[in-house]
């Protein structure tokens, strides 16, 4: 009957163990960044703005903004990112000499989370390659 007892306890620890193990496979431990762009000019969603996230001081994402002016991205660790944001102005006066206006904005990633930044496109227009990411220093 003893042996029996511990036979049952012993398999039914294992089974609690076992369950608790696989649980935390299941856990999302991935950092999810939803960044809206918001243009201060029309106080709208900024569509095709371009993203270049940063993560310690390096380029870890790119990309560009939705007809609703978000992007949606994700990471393997928690972090502390910078985001830039540009959005490309054409003059109508002169449609070959590229402008564009620019926006940042910091960020902290928790893993399993999903944080959302907004980063606001400014009013002021600098002259440049769209594609030309120093950052402009006012």
């Amino acid at each position: 009957m003893k042996k029996k007892c511990l036979l049952w306890g012993g398999l039914l620890l294992i089974s609690v163990l076992s369950a608790i193990t696989f649980s935390a496979c299941d856990k999302d431990t991935w950092c999810y960044l939803e960044v809206s762009v918001i243009d201060q000019k029309t106080n709208l969603p900024a569509s095709d703005a371009h993203l270049r996230i940063h993560m310690d001081g390096t380029i870890a994402d790119t990309g560009i903004t939705n007809s609703n002016g978000v992007y949606t991205t994700k990471f393997a660790a928690p972090a502390i990112l910078n985001i830039y944001a540009r959005l490309q102005y054409i003059d109508t006066l002169n449609p070959n000499v590229p402008y564009f206006r620019q926006g940042v904005k910091s960020v902290r990633l928790k893993e399993g989370e999903t944080v959302q930044a907004t980063a606001v496109v400014e009013s002021d227009i600098h002259r440049g390659d769209i594609d030309n990411w120093e950052i402009v220093v006012k």
